[in-house]
């Protein structure tokens, strides 16, 4: 039977979709042919449901599922080999991506009759880098 996986790890995320991946574990003598992923709406960490039956042996997964916007997801892989199924990876939490929230008040860095230069600082992102403001 095959090692768990590694916790997955966050690569990309936007409104409509999460994806992740993990690193291969010990396979126990036996080639893994492929990984399950299971997945928790909220933080309650007891109701893990299958998401997908195959990832077809790759080492990622981007959610095909509607999610919802500020809501966190729990993530766990599962590696497959002919022997059986392994123990479930540690969990990986994510926050599906949203709208971010207002930047600080800016503050006035400087001023004359053609030019005024004002600084802020960034609040939460919504889950994904601010590109522009």
């Amino acid at each position: 039977m095959p090692a768990a996986p590694l916790k997955p790890v966050l690569v990309d995320q936007q409104p409509s979709f999460i994806e992740f991946n993990w690193t291969a574990p010990y396979d126990g003598h036996d080639p893994i042919l492929d990984y399950r992923v299971l997945w928790d709406k909220g933080l309650n960490g007891a109701l893990f449901f299958e998401l997908t039956a195959s990832t077809f042996n790759t080492l990622s997964h981007k959610t095909q599922t509607v999610l919802t916007s500020g809501t966190y997801y729990q993530f766990k892989v599962i590696a497959v080999n002919s022997i059986g199924d392994s123990a479930p990876s540690e969990s990986v939490s994510i926050i599906a991506a949203t709208i971010p929230d207002a930047p600080n008040k800016p503050t006035l860095v400087f001023q004359d009759e053609s030019t005024i230069e004002v600084t802020w600082t960034s609040n939460f992102n919504g889950g994904t880098p601010i590109d522009d403001y």
